[in-house]
């Protein structure tokens, strides 16, 4: 199994997407209860958002077949969709979130761990996407995606919290930081959603 995940870049990419699948699955669940109990939008939108990383992720599980390259078209333009669906989702988690100001308050201790994770996805990202320069596979870009919008996410929902956890920034300089950021984020997932949808329509790769 190691050796297969060193030599197979196929199987290494699907078996990351199963360990994200059940990661999001989890984390949409929590969000969903918390939504429920709290009777919080933000929370079931943030659930919604999240189930839909699943199902993309689950997508790419489901239809890869070991040794079978025919459903990646298929895989590929559903991401793409499901991109195309989730940045208008996010634009109404972060309308929902910046006019009721849901953003979470956290301790140093508690933003420094946040702003390492974030930074550590970040970097991950740039690594992955300068050592696959040129892949040519529209599994992988696809997956790549949605990768790169999970960053983006978690980038907005970083920033959020710092600017509401530290002193230094008054309300209307954080809405106007919050909503450039915001826009950039979903206008950047709907890019990576229309470009996957692109991709799927090519014959090679």
């Amino acid at each position: 199994l190691g050796l297969r995940l060193m030599e197979d870049n196929r199987y290494r990419v699907i078996v990351k997407s199963v360990l994200s699948l059940v990661f999001n699955l989890m984390f949409a669940f929590y969000n969903g209860i918390l939504g429920v109990l709290s009777s919080s939008l933000i929370f079931v939108a943030s659930s919604v958002y999240y189930l839909l990383l699943s199902a993309m992720r689950f997508s790419a599980v489901l239809l890869n077949r070991k040794g079978k390259k025919q459903n990646d078209r298929l895989i590929v333009c559903i991401v793409g969709v499901m991109l195309i669906i989730l940045s208008v989702v996010f634009h109404i988690m972060v309308i929902v979130s910046m006019k009721y100001k849901t953003a979470a308050l956290y301790g140093t201790v508690t933003m420094i761990a946040i702003a390492t994770f974030t930074f550590t996805k970040i970097t991950m990202a740039v690594i992955t996407a300068v050592k696959h320069n040129g892949e040519k596979s529209k599994l992988f870009k696809a997956v790549n995606a949605i990768r790169y919008s999970e960053v983006a996410v978690s980038l907005l929902t970083m920033q959020q919290s710092m600017l509401v956890s530290f002193e230094g920034a008054d309300e209307k300089t954080s809405v106007i930081l919050n909503a450039c950021t915001g826009a950039g984020v979903c206008f950047f997932i709907l890019i990576l959603g229309i470009i996957t949808l692109k991709n799927s329509r090519k014959e090679t790769g």
